[in-house]
């Protein structure tokens, strides 16, 4: 375990420090043409590559162990698939709905192959009951996964933001669960070497690392839900699930909501994000606490139980509701005064 810890180091610190020629070699560069583009400069997008070599690794060390399971061949390969699809995207760009379907259309083969990859039962503390989502499973697990994925992909437009809640959904997730390989730590372990340098500008994620967080997240979640749930004894509660991805999802919805309203296409890049309106009102340090604070408080507060899941929700849309007004007309006033 030792070595795979000082492997990973070594590895996740080559390709930061060889970033620039081998994203030129890849031909995968940020270029700022975009008025939306915060950055000035040319930036590698390699931060996909980083966790791929580290997922690897992982499963490498776990063959050499001879303790891979179905499932965590099942991850790779899904994820894997994401990174790629990811790459081509950063490469070549291909439409969000596009990415989604084939996504979609990968889940399902890969689960298909594995079925413990697919929901079978969910449980909401609010109302103490059960659901047997039967053979409509298939099709709400990867509307789920393909929703995460979306979510996680649209917070991807601020230094630092999506790899420090990947770092903090990783810490909850693997919390949770009971059986999981401790080796997938290794993943917190390159996001944190990974972070400072993504918070200065050296690299981005790029579509190739936020489709690869997200499906890892999305289907090592939904895969561990599955196989820990236990009618007798239940540890997560629907409730419980809702509240840690909330925040993205909310501001998912909104996005959506309005684009369709303004009759835009729902997948069209804006600077209209949560984080978007928060950068223009504070600067960068202030926008990541404001946003870590607000995933974060929710979920501390329903894992310890202070108050009703139901009332931790209201309480969250009320405050995102509040902050984004806030924003919005502070922009609106300066925007007057100019």
């Amino acid at each position: 375990m030792l070595m795979l810890i000082i492997l990973s180091i070594i590895t996740t610190s080559v390709i930061i420090k060889f970033r620039l020629p081998i994203s030129k070699k890849l031909k995968i560069i940020d270029y700022p043409v975009e008025k939306r583009k915060i950055h000035k400069l040319p930036t590698p997008l390699i931060g996909g590559s980083i966790i791929i070599t580290n997922l690897i690794l992982i499963n490498t060390y776990l063959i050499l162990k001879n303790e891979i399971t179905n499932i965590d061949i099942a991850i790779l390969i899904f994820c894997f698939f994401s990174f790629v699809i990811g790459l081509i995207d950063d490469i070549k760009k291909i439409s969000s709905l596009n990415k989604l379907i084939i996504l979609g259309v990968a889940y399902i083969s890969i689960g298909i192959y594995d079925k413990n990859l697919f929901l079978t039962y969910l449980y909401s503390e609010t109302l103490d009951k059960f659901y047997y989502i039967g053979s409509f499973n298939i099709f709400f697990s990867t509307l789920c996964i393909l929703l995460l994925i979306n979510a996680f992909n649209l917070i991807d437009g601020l230094n630092g933001l999506a790899i420090s809640i990947a770092i903090l959904w990783l810490l909850f997730i693997f919390n949770y669960f009971e059986n999981i390989n401790n080796v997938y730590f290794i993943l917190i372990l390159t996001l944190l070497i990974m972070l400072p340098f993504n918070l200065k500008g050296k690299f981005f994620l790029g579509d190739s690392g936020s489709i690869l967080i997200g499906s890892f997240i999305g289907i090592y979640f939904t895969t561990f839900y599955n196989l820990e749930f236990d009618i007798e004894k239940n540890k997560i509660s629907l409730e419980e699930i809702f509240i840690l991805f909330m925040v993205p999802g909310l501001d998912m919805f909104r996005l959506f909501l309005e684009r369709i309203i303004n009759r835009k296409n729902p997948f069209s890049p804006d600077d209209k994000h949560l984080h978007h309106f928060l950068m223009k009102n504070f600067n960068l340090k202030l926008t990541l606490i404001i946003y870590l604070v607000l995933i974060t408080v929710p979920i501390i507060i329903n894992y310890y139980k202070l108050i009703s899941p139901s009332l931790n929700i209201i309480i969250i849309i009320f405050i995102y509701l509040t902050l984004l007004s806030y924003c919005k007309k502070t922009i609106f006033d300066k925007n007057l005064k100019n």
